[in-house]
């Protein structure tokens, strides 16, 4: 099921909910038994069962004790070395309490499953591949088209010579070269909101994947407590945990090569980008899987947050292997910067005060 903020936390509220109901179910059950009975202080000569409703999701009816029991007596008899108690709540209400108290143990559950990821699923993935579409449609694009090899009809000076025209035409040939440079930073930086995009995109699936998984398997034992009457049972859901490795996605990522190089590899750049915004869940070859295991609710809630953790590892792990793929990149636009090839030096003239910075002209033009 794709991933959708709303989807998500419906999902999770139900499974905050069925945890509950098998808490509240299970603890029902133990009603019925006569050792709980004792333990209680009552005695089965001097109770009586009756038939109880049991259950939100999947109501059953099952017998439990009422009467004998100190503080829940309907019993015309006291137990033993117990003076008559007074009346109680009656077996039906007793169980209604356990719903209730479940209920809101499964609510807490939930919220602090919400809280811990927070962070994973309020990012919106397209609005990354938005970005991208806005740094090339202002940056990238009207730098290639605007600013191409002799974007100012400037490459042959005429009859201009000496040591001015010999400045300015360095000068316009590194305006030409820092182009290619500028616009390899711009797709790397597209390269990395589309690596973004991808790690918050398996990361969400992941947990939808964890939370839906969750919720079948415990909505399944439910169903087995129903039949058998019994807390013993045992319910097992596959829970893909997308994203076990992106390495070959991001090895698509130039980070070889020289400063010099750096105007060539925007191209490289920019197919790595197209690359990471279509790649999704359903690219993901191998995705590793865990079994989600349900035997009680306490158990369960363990199970649901050791598994949270192991998702959360991973998209930690995802977010460090992008971070060490652009940090090449990084190092070679700093070169670049430092070796004038991101940004044209300034000619010397002007450094020297010898042109003011309007003071560039063709002898042909106009003053």
């Amino acid at each position: 099921m794709t991933f959708t903020r709303g989807g998500f936390e419906a999902a999770l509220d139900e499974v905050g909910d069925l945890l509950g109901d098998l808490w509240a179910v299970d603890e029902a059950l133990k009603l019925g038994g006569v050792d709980e009975l004792r333990e209680a202080g009552g005695y089965p000569g001097t109770s009586t069962k009756v038939g109880v409703d049991v259950g939100r999701h999947h109501e059953f009816r099952y017998s439990i004790f009422q009467g004998g029991v100190p503080g829940d007596g309907t019993s015309s008899y006291p137990a033993v070395g117990q003076q008559q108690a007074p009346p109680g709540p009656s077996a039906q209400q007793r169980v209604d309490e356990l719903a209730e108290t479940g209920r809101g143990w499964g609510k807490s559950i939930a919220e602090s499953f919400r809280v811990l990821v927070e962070d994973m699923v309020r990012p919106v993935p397209s609005s990354f591949a938005d970005a991208v579409q806005t740094l090339r449609s202002q940056v990238t694009e009207p730098l290639s088209i605007l600013v191409q090899d002799d974007f100012a009809s400037l490459s042959s000076l005429g009859d201009w010579d000496g040591e001015a025209a010999t400045e300015f035409a360095d000068y316009y040939r590194q305006v030409e070269a820092s182009v290619g440079t500028q616009v390899f930073a711009a797709e790397s930086v597209c390269v990395g909101l589309a690596g973004s995009k991808v790690v918050v995109h398996l990361g969400q699936h992941s947990l939808m994947n964890l939370v839906l998984g969750a919720k079948d398997a415990l909505d399944e034992q439910l169903k087995q407590r129903k039949a058998t009457q019994d807390a013993s049972g045992v319910s097992t859901k596959e829970v893909l945990l997308i994203g076990a490795t992106i390495a070959g996605v991001l090895a698509a990522i130039p980070t070889g090569g020289t400063s010099l190089t750096l105007a060539a590899g925007a191209s490289a750049a920019a197919s790595a980008t197209s690359a990471l915004l279509q790649y999704g869940a359903e690219n993901v070859e191998e995705p590793g899987s865990k079994t989600f295991t349900v035997t009680s609710a306490q158990e369960s809630v363990e199970e649901l947050f050791g598994q949270l953790e192991e998702i959360q590892s991973r998209v930690r792990d995802h977010w460090a292997a992008l971070d060490d793929r652009l940090e090449a990149i990084r190092v070679l636009l700093e070169q670049a910067e430092n070796e004038h090839l991101l940004v044209a030096r300034r000619p010397r003239l002007m450094a020297d005060g010898q042109v003011s910075p309007g003071g560039w002209h063709h002898e042909s033009a106009p003053r």
